[in-house]
């Protein structure tokens, strides 16, 4: 799947749409942000934590955030 998902990250590049040196790495880095951190967030909090969030509604929110923090870090036409 990791280079899967590097061939896309590529072929996004390529088109323009994002910026990346090493698509190997940014495959990693999604990954991250949208899978390892929605877990390790979502296993020390409560199935209702002090906000009255779900779940569910915290898997989503976790893994908007990454996307758009992975989108930041790779958008084209950056200064670096």
């Amino acid at each position: 799947m990791k280079r899967a998902l590097a061939h896309r990250l590529r072929q996004l590049a390529d088109e323009g749409h994002l910026t990346i040196d090493d698509h190997e790495l940014a495959a990693l880095h999604f990954a991250l942000l949208v899978s390892e951190s929605t877990t390790s967030w979502l296993s020390t909090t409560a199935d209702h934590d002090a906000t009255g969030i779900r779940p569910e509604a915290r898997i989503e929110l976790a893994a908007r955030t990454g996307v758009r923090a992975f989108l930041y870090g790779y958008a084209p036409n950056r200064t670096r």
